[in-house]
């Protein structure tokens, strides 16, 4: 099988608060991170596929990057998460529910069935990785 990955970053801010938890099991379970705080995050998407015979590529880079923009860095950059995205604040932004999240907009729009595997670094210690 042959991949091809692009990587791109972005920033947001977020919080880890349940309201259906007090304040203090929210602290309990999440931490400092049950307060407004901020990321700078590293997403990798990466596609399979067949090269092409006459580019010898699965995809362009720069397609593939302009869905990536288009479906998630503009969406999401320099925002804060838990406030101005619609579906954040009925699912919390963990790490985990982002990258299912990612996977599920850019799904529908990459050609069929290329879409292989997403990563989202959350901090330097802090990955989540999602492969539908």
């Amino acid at each position: 099988m042959l991949t091809l990955t692009k990587k791109v970053r972005f920033c947001c801010s977020h919080k880890l608060y349940n309201p259906a938890f007090s304040d203090t099991e929210n602290r309990r379970i999440f931490g400092p991170c049950s307060h407004l705080h901020g990321h700078n995050y590293v997403l990798e998407v990466t596609v399979k596929g067949t090269a092409d015979p006459h580019t010898g590529m699965i995809m362009n880079l720069n397609t593939l990057e302009k869905y990536i923009n288009d479906e998630i860095i503009d969406w999401v950059d320099h925002k804060n998460l838990t406030d101005d995205i619609p579906v954040f604040k009925e699912t919390l932004p963990t790490v985990e529910n982002m990258v299912m999240i990612f996977w599920n907009k850019l799904r529908d729009v990459l050609p069929a069935d290329s879409l292989y595997k997403i990563s989202l670094q959350e901090t330097e210690d802090n990955r989540a990785e999602y492969t539908g």
